[in-house]
């Protein structure tokens, strides 16, 4: 029995859904023009949003800048309000700007986040 479609199809639904999955931390994105780059994973509050830029406050204080305008064109975006918790997945650029292609919903106990990678 081929289990290839069923582990695509919940792969798929647990980067759709806002899953908190850690399993998929180092993917490499098949439509990104750096297709060599190491897909992060950054957990954090947004602090605020101007145009497609992402202000994420980390769990140490330090603020992250997201572009985050791939996510939001493909429409791989949660609703980002100050203070909300989110997951942030995306490829280091240059400048240590992430360059986001996924932003899910994350819980608000940061004491239980996953290590950022």
């Amino acid at each position: 029995m081929n289990l290839a479609p069923a582990l695509l199809i919940a792969l798929a639904l647990s980067l759709g859904t806002g899953s908190t999955a850690t399993a998929a931390t180092a993917v490499t994105p098949a439509n990104s023009a750096s297709a060599s780059s190491t897909v992060h994973e950054y957990y954090g509050n947004v602090r605020n949003v101007k145009g497609t830029t992402l202000y994420l406050v980390l769990r140490t204080g330090r603020v992250l800048v997201v572009d985050a305008s791939q996510a939001f064109a493909d429409k791989r975006s949660v609703l980002l309000t100050p203070t909300r918790p989110v997951i942030v997945r995306g490829t280091l650029g240059s400048n240590a700007v992430v360059h986001a292609i996924v932003i899910l919903r994350s819980h608000s106990m940061p004491e239980y986040w996953p290590a950022d990678s």
